[in-house]
């Protein structure tokens, strides 16, 4: 059987959390802030530009310095998938310390 809804990826069109909520796995790949959120601009990628329908790009685990610069806090508008990557990557670096 093919089990599906299984995965939700950082780049999926759905990004609404009530709907995605049930899903089980999260792909955590890049994480965006509203255009409208001032504070993004701090931590704005110049790379990804094709995804900017989504926001502006604070985050990216192909980025060297995804292990040293993780954006906080997350603005309650940010979307699902990125609200879940940066909480991940914020809270296990709270309870096990820096990324090795």
């Amino acid at each position: 059987d093919v089990i599906r809804r299984m995965q939700v990826r950082d780049v999926s069109s759905e990004r609404r959390k009530s709907k995605l909520e049930s899903v089980a796995m999260i792909h955590v790949g890049r994480a965006w802030f509203p255009n409208d959120y001032a504070p993004a601009q701090r931590w704005a990628h110049t790379e990804g530009k094709s995804f900017r329908r989504y926001g502006t790009q604070v985050w990216c685990k192909c980025n060297n310095t995804a292990s040293t610069i993780m954006p906080w806090p997350v603005p309650e508008t940010a979307d699902f998938q990125s609200t879940k990557t940066l909480e991940l990557l914020h809270y296990s670096k709270e309870l096990l310390g820096p990324i090795p």
